[in-house]
């Protein structure tokens, strides 16, 4: 047993945490439940292993976004039209790991989108407006945000600081 009373009338806790040739540790306490207490804490921290940080998150993008379908988009009322636009999008940027996208990454999607080089949802490749691409910039933002506000993506925002397209009042239709 790693805490026994010793002589003196202490308790001594004798722990090596990492096995027979790992670290010992020692140390004496005025009762038992103290004892106990402190072999408990070491052998926690060790299983947490708090030098390790953080475990690096490596789901794709696209795993991404069937979670957050499966946790918020199913009640939406179109959610077959967004999860197929959130799909091309992916696609369109390779499906990179999710930790890894950065506004700049978005920003050449953006400018292929922009060009008629990356397909749509049908998979043609056709020059599209700027406001076709903020639309898409918030709904992949949203995804984030989403999971964000769910506790399922602990990173930052990755579009959060990217700015929309400034787009003409002229070119939003209003449908009645």
């Amino acid at each position: 047993m790693t805490v026994r009373k010793i002589e003196s009338g202490e308790w001594l806790c004798d722990i090596r945490p990492n096995g027979v040739n790992g670290k010992r540790i020692r140390k004496k306490f005025a009762t038992k439940g103290e004892a106990l207490y402190y072999e408990k804490y070491i052998l926690g921290e060790m299983e947490n292993k708090p030098w390790l940080g953080e475990k690096q998150d490596n789901r794709r993008l696209s795993d991404l976004i069937n979670q957050w379908h499966d946790l918020y988009g199913r009640t939406l009322t179109d959610v077959d039209r967004m999860m197929s636009k959130l799909k091309a999008i992916c696609a369109g940027l390779g499906d990179p790991i999710a930790s890894q996208l950065t506004a700049s990454d978005f920003s050449l999607y953006r400018e292929g989108r922009l060009k008629g080089e990356i397909p749509d949802v049908n998979g043609r490749c056709m020059e599209i407006k700027p406001i076709t691409v903020n639309h898409e910039q918030r709904n992949l933002s949203a995804v984030f945000g989403t999971l964000k506000k769910l506790g399922h993506w602990s990173l930052p925002n990755p579009l959060a600081g990217l700015p929309t397209f400034r787009v003409d009042e002229s070119m939003v239709t209003i449908f009645i």
